[in-house]
């Protein structure tokens, strides 16, 4: 009598992970636009590039920053950078920072008072208060305050790249100035 309980609850699993595996499974809807050959849907063609182009160079953007943290926190501690892959240099860190534990808390103490001096900067020049505020409210802030920019250049007619190349104008302007033209 035991078995046949097991074998009807198995069944019964499976007949549901299956049912499962099914709803899961996108159905295009009747009268939708067919996708495009080579996977680019209608609005990535008008836009002219294809996403994963836009995923390969954030990939090298974030790579390139990263290593340029490394770099700064190596020649902190002292540590010649010259011709050293990222794994080398983590590597080196690593035993520097057990090495001198009292060091790396100051050099994460500088780093955060940069990290919130950029963003006081920022702020102010949004216009937000930065009066004892920390910099996870500063960046909550200055999210919220683009963010609302964006919807606004949306209902404007703006399209998202036009926006985009506003900011980018806004930058370029900032750090011919003399601004940090840091990134959130």
């Amino acid at each position: 009598m035991k078995w046949v309980n097991i074998k009807r609850n198995a069944a019964l699993a499976a007949l549901l992970t299956g049912a499962l595996l099914l709803a899961a499974v996108p159905v295009p809807a009747f009268g939708a636009p067919e996708a495009a050959p080579g996977g680019q849907s209608g609005q990535n063609e008008q836009a002219g590039h294809d996403w994963k182009d836009d995923r390969g160079h954030w990939r090298e953007h974030h790579e390139a920053r990263k290593l340029k943290h490394l770099k700064e926190a190596a020649e902190y501690f002292g540590i010649a950078t010259e011709g050293k892959t990222a794994d080398q240099l983590r590597t080196e860190l690593k035993a520097a920072k057990e090495k001198d534990a009292a060091k790396w808390e100051r050099f994460k103490a500088e780093h955060k008072a940069k990290r919130l001096e950029r963003l006081q900067t920022i702020a102010r020049k949004l216009g937000i208060s930065t009066e004892g505020k920390s910099a996870k409210q500063l960046r909550e802030e200055i999210r919220a305050v683009c963010r609302e920019k964006r919807n606004a250049a949306k209902r404007d007619g703006k399209s998202g790249e036009e926006t985009k190349q506003d900011q980018r104008s806004g930058k370029k302007a900032e750090q011919s100035a003399g601004g940090s033209g840091s990134h959130m």
